[in-house]
């Protein structure tokens, strides 16, 4: 089987689950359907190559009385694509469940054009199974549900609510949690998903001030600039309050424009007087200053 070599020729060192009773049903399939197969199917699986590089252990999960493994999409990938086949597939390495499409038509000289362009805006895009399933701990009341678990379930509302900016206000306390143990694959797709929830932003109470959230995470993800801009589109539209002072105010002490950061602590020490976090701010950015000027 060329798969076999495929990955031989891959790899010097590679942990490989072959899918050998999947092939057997593609092979019936194949039989029933004259060599005209479309086949859909979604599962927790993988993709690309890094599933397999490296001695590993593949773990599996227990379902009652079964049990399962990943599947190495991949290698069924190949087995289509081996025989003139073609596939499509979900690539967003956030989602636990992958979504592919194998395609493998006795005429191969056709294009498939509007398969492709369907699979991206239906399936890839808008990818409403594992957006529903990542949904359900939003609804559980199980306490042992995790922050990153959490984090997902919210991406998942904001993307099924078409980014909507209220959903935003109701998951951003969730969010906001989770920022600490986000890794780099979930902060590129929140940041996107936060990019698209910022196109539709549309004037509302207070209580929904998606901007605030807005500015609360990219503070949290270290993206000053946006945060910036965020919290002062959100004393434009709602007039000043403590939390985007001070926000403003920190952005600016870690962007070393002092003057700036020591204008807006001050104008959140009149919302409250009493806050620590405002005094000690304070007295950092005069401290920076007293020192830039001994330095002239």
């Amino acid at each position: 089987m060329r798969n076999i070599s495929y990955y031989k020729k891959s790899f010097t060192d590679a942990s490989i689950l072959f899918p050998l009773g999947a092939f057997n049903c593609i092979r019936n399939l194949q039989f029933l359907s004259g060599n005209n197969l479309v086949l859909l199917s979604s599962d927790k699986g993988a993709t690309d190559l890094e599933f397999v590089e490296g001695h590993q252990e593949h773990t599996y999960a227990l379902h009652d009385s079964v049990f399962s493994y990943m599947v190495n999409y991949h290698a069924i990938s190949q087995y289509f694509e081996d025989q003139g086949g073609c596939s499509f597939f979900t690539t967003d390495k956030t989602h636990h469940i992958i979504t592919t499409m194998n395609i493998l038509l006795s005429q191969t000289a056709i294009g498939l054009t509007n398969s492709r362009y369907t699979f991206e805006e239906k399936v890839k895009k808008q990818n409403l199974i594992n957006y529903l399933y990542d949904c359900e701990y939003l609804l559980s009341s199980r306490s042992r549900n995790s922050a990153k678990t959490m984090l997902r379930s919210c991406m998942a509302f904001l993307r099924l609510s078409n980014f909507d900016p209220t959903v935003l206000t109701l998951c951003g306390t969730k969010i906001y949690a989770a920022l600490n143990e986000i890794n780099e694959h979930e902060k590129e797709a929140l940041v996107e998903i936060l990019a698209n929830v910022r196109s539709n932003v549309y004037m509302i109470d207070r209580e929904y001030n998606a901007f605030h959230w807005l500015g609360k995470i990219y503070y949290g993800l270290k993206l000053y600039d946006e945060c910036l801009d965020a919290f002062h589109q959100s004393v434009k539209l709602f007039g000043p309050d403590d939390d985007s002072l001070y926000y403003i105010a920190a952005c600016h002490e870690l962007k070393s424009d002092y003057e700036v950061a020591l204008d807006y602590y001050m104008r959140k020490l009149i919302f409250d007087p009493s806050c620590p976090l405002t005094q000690d701010g304070i007295e950092r950015v005069k401290a920076r200053l007293q020192g830039n000027t001994s330095l002239r």
